[in-house]
């Protein structure tokens, strides 16, 4: 019997020479997680309030980081921070991922998943430097609407990986 364990092994460049011992913990980053999954009609409607609360709660949190970073470097230097609420108040955004929820019945992870991906794509298209940049942001937005959308366990650390178990 052949066992591939080579699936347990990471790779990675060590920053001094030697052997470390512990727990290795494994980060995911949450946009890789993001599963799609049809919903039937009657629940279209509960998704859309569960999307549209989660973000509210985001930008109820980038309002707060705002003034807390308003409070520590100046409203004016600050100001910059205010983008991302800001992408989560276009209407044209916010419109897009609604519709994907009710017209092809997606869960809103995979809804705010799929309009973070094509509008970071047409971004990452541009010429300008300051638009490209704005598709790193909505991606970290994407990030903080679904980590709210996910349940507790699927968002973050992902798992710690405990390499005497598994081999």
């Amino acid at each position: 019997m052949h066992v591939d364990i080579s699936k347990w092994f990471l790779k990675e460049i060590a920053p001094s020479p030697g052997i470390v011992i512990g727990k290795a913990y494994v980060l995911q980053d949450i946009l890789l997680m993001v599963e799609r999954r049809s919903l039937k009609e009657v629940h279209a409607e509960e998704e859309v309030t569960r999307l549209k609360q989660a973000i509210r709660r985001v930008i109820d949190e980038l309002t707060e980081d705002n003034l807390q970073k308003s409070m520590r470097i100046g409203k004016k230097e600050a100001e910059i921070f205010l983008t991302h609420p800001a992408i989560l108040e276009d209407p044209y955004f916010i419109a897009q991922i609604l519709k994907d929820v009710r017209e092809n019945g997606v869960n809103a992870e995979s809804a705010v998943m799929r309009q973070v991906d094509e509008f970071g794509e047409a971004f990452g298209k541009m010429d300008d430097t300051y638009l490209w940049e704005r598709g790193a942001d909505l991606r970290d937005i994407g990030r903080r609407v679904i980590q709210k959308l996910m349940p507790p366990q699927r968002s973050g650390l992902a798992s710690t990986l405990n390499l005497e178990e598994k081999l």
